[in-house]
This record gives C-alpha cells, sequence and structure tokens, in this order.
C-alpha cells in the first residue's frame, strides 16, 4: 500500500516478480470545507443576531438561531454537485436532540442520508454517503426549550465532475507475470 506524505506530484516504484515499474502520480491536499460562506436558507431566524449567514461564515463565535418551535431546518446551496462524505455540526447549546441530514439536487427533493433519534450537542462529526447540491439539516425535536442552533455546518466532498481525480492509491501485486516491453496499465 502508498500513504501520501507529501502534497504534489511524485513517483512510486513498483517490484513484483523480478520486474520494476515507475509510476508518476500527483497527491492531493486535504478536502476544503466546500460550504463555506454558499448560499444559505432557513426555516426561521431566533433574531438579529443569530441570522442564517452565520452557518457557515467560519467564525465559530457567530450561529444561525431558529424560533423556539419544532421543526426547524437550514440548508446551504453548495452552487454545484458533489459526492458528499463528511459534514460537521458545532451545535450551541440550543441543540437538536432528533434530527436528519438530507441531501438535493433541485432544492425540493430531498433525500435523507443520516438521522439522529438522541442527539445531545457539541461537535459531531459524521461520516455520510450521498450526492447533492443542497445539504439540509432538519431539526425534528429541540434538546432545550430554545431552538435549534448551530455556530457552523461544514461539508466535505468532492465534486461528481465525470474527470477522474487521483486521491489514493492501493499497490496489489498483479496474478500475471508482465513480460519485457509490455505495458500494463492501473
Amino acid at each position: 500500500k502508498f500513504r501520501a506524505v507529501n502534497v504534489g506530484r511524485t513517483s512510486v516504484t513498483v517490484s513484483a516478480g523480478g520486474k520494476t515499474q515507475t509510476h508518476s502520480i500527483v497527491v492531493l491536499p486535504p478536502l476544503n470545507n466546500i460550504a463555506l460562506n454558499k448560499p444559505v436558507y432557513v426555516s426561521s431566524e431566533e433574531n438579529g443576531g443569530t441570522v442564517r449567514r452565520h452557518l457557515n461564515d467560519g467564525d465559530y463565535s457567530t450561529r444561525w438561531g431558529s424560533q423556539h418551535s419544532d421543526p426547524q431546518w437550514a440548508y446551504i446551496d453548495l452552487q454545484d454537485e458533489y459526492l458528499l462524505n463528511e459534514i460537521k455540526l458545532f451545535w450551541e447549546a440550543a441543540y437538536s436532540s432528533q434530527y436528519r441530514v438530507e441531501v438535493s439536487n433541485d432544492g425540493q427533493t430531498w433525500t435523507t442520508i443520516y438521522t439522529e433519534t438522541s442527539g445531545s450537542g457539541g461537535v459531531i462529526s459524521i461520516p455520510i454517503d450521498g450526492v447533492g447540491r443542497y445539504i439540509r439539516v432538519y431539526g425534528t425535536a429541540r434538546g432545550t426549550q430554545y431552538g435549534h442552533s448551530l455556530y457552523e455546518l461544514e461539508a466535505y466532498g468532492v465534486l461528481t465532475d465525470p474527470t477522474p481525480v487521483l486521491s489514493g492509491i492501493d499497490i496489489q501485486p498483479m496474478p500475471n507475470v508482465l513480460k519485457q516491453g509490455t505495458t500494463q496499465q492501473f
């Protein structure tokens, strides 16, 4: 197996059956928060200090807070379709004890990709597997008497562009013997 340590172009040398091949690869940097400063839509705002733009402004001292009722939701338009692999929720003391994470390609029809039935707030990192342009947190029950409130919602993933991107490599011995002068594709 190959473990990428440095970002950039590098080469990997593979030896098997007495033969050696060198391959050039590109190691990509860690994924960035794709939700940062993208358009936000919410069901309600508690007051002028807890407005929607605070949901993904990158400032962990500001927050979005909803009215004190259920259900409440907030979604972010990622402005392109992504294959999502993780979200992070930074709950304020007024958290959702029951909520869903949903994705959509049109902002109208939603698919649930994660459900929480006994949340306790704090910072939650959720591995997910979904494709969409929009990502929504839909709170169905508050954990306190106050509203649903998040300091930040972060999303991580890659564009669903059909152009393949090498993000890791797993080299296994080939089941056949390579003959001198032939080419083997990975």
